[in-house]
């Protein structure tokens, strides 16, 4: 999967091996509490993006409704 947004685009990511859990961890610099795990790098980093691309979609709502509200 490859959707991304331009603020995908603007932050830093990692994709390490866990030897604690045997799977890869995908992280974002700026979403520091934030992590995938999965069982390829690549499905790592695509569930990571998923879920940020969530958030920025529910951020970006959230100041629809606060603009709408006053």
């Amino acid at each position: 999967m490859s959707t991304t947004s331009a603020k995908q685009e603007e932050r830093t990511y990692k994709v390490l091996w866990s030897v604690e859990d045997e799977q890869w961890v995908a992280t974002c610099d700026q979403f520091a509490s934030l992590s995938w795990i999965d069982d390829s790098p690549s499905a790592a980093l695509d569930g990571l993006l998923v879920l940020l691309l969530e958030i920025d979609l529910d951020i970006a709502r959230e100041k629809r409704q606060t603009n709408l509200s006053k």
